[in-house]
């Protein structure tokens, strides 16, 4: 992909149109919709979806969850409403896929990640759990999940956590699943990388360094961090101001 940037841009993962002003007034760069209370890529209501693009008009600011893969797609009515959206970024959780590899007529994630890269205008992330061996969640594991990805056609990777219960903090694990190796290789491979998952405002300015192309946030951008609460603008742009004032030599 050619948008690359110096410093990582900041997603902000909102609930509503008004939770997307708030951030936006933080001065987050992209927003992304989801309902948290639905998983870790909740699908939004389609009233949801056209209430953000009627105060969000620019699509290359807008991001939807849509849910696992295995779960299978929106229905008609729903990709209805997501079209006139116009989103720039599609964002699909891959738990309860790598038990997939022996795959049955009914479900292949494959093809169902596929069919959104080639039928619709806009570019699928592949969302992948830092917590992908744990039971419930059997996930990709990340170095695949870069073949992958990259053999699908989709735009990028987002690095989360699956359970919200209770976030393993993947970046303070003595030997993380993901590294800067990892985020240099998906990005050599052509693809944008979100790191996410439960991450704190301690954690983002090294993390930054790692340069992905964007640091994404729920919990550190709400009301006293709780990613149940509402959005706290000036949590988002104190989360802007640590990417800000990183230096030429930390983020290139």
């Amino acid at each position: 992909m050619s948008e690359r940037q110096k410093r990582p841009k900041l997603l902000v993962s909102v609930a509503s149109a008004t939770e997307a002003v708030e951030a936006l007034q933080g001065g987050a760069d992209l927003i992304d919709l989801k309902r948290p209370d639905r998983g870790p890529l909740g699908r939004p209501d389609a009233s949801d979806v056209l209430d953000l693009a009627r105060i969000l008009p620019d699509p290359h600011q807008r991001s939807l969850a849509l849910g696992e893969l295995a779960d299978g797609p929106p229905d008609l009515h729903w990709v209805a409403h997501l079209g006139e959206a116009r989103p720039r970024f599609v964002k699909f959780g891959t738990s309860r896929c790598r038990a997939s590899d022996d795959q049955t007529p009914s479900f292949s994630w494959r093809e169902r990640a596929r069919a959104w890269v080639e039928s619709h205008d806009w570019q699928v992330i592949l969302g992948i759990y830092a917590d992908f061996d744990q039971p419930g969640v059997n996930g990709l594991e990340p170095t695949r999940a870069v073949e992958e990805a990259h053999a699908l056609g989709c735009a990028g990777l987002l690095v989360d956590t699956f359970d919200k219960a209770n976030p393993t903090r993947w970046y303070r694990q003595p030997a993380p699943p993901i590294t800067p190796d990892w985020v240099a290789h998906a990005r050599a491979s052509g693809l944008l990388v979100a790191l996410a998952g439960s991450l704190d405002a301690q954690a983002i300015p090294r993390l930054a360094t790692w340069q992905p192309d964007f640091i994404a946030v729920r919990s550190a951008a709400c009301l006293h961090g709780d990613r149940r609460g509402p959005i706290d603008p000036r949590r988002v742009e104190h989360l802007r101001l640590l990417l800000d004032q990183m230096s030429p030599d930390e983020a290139l």
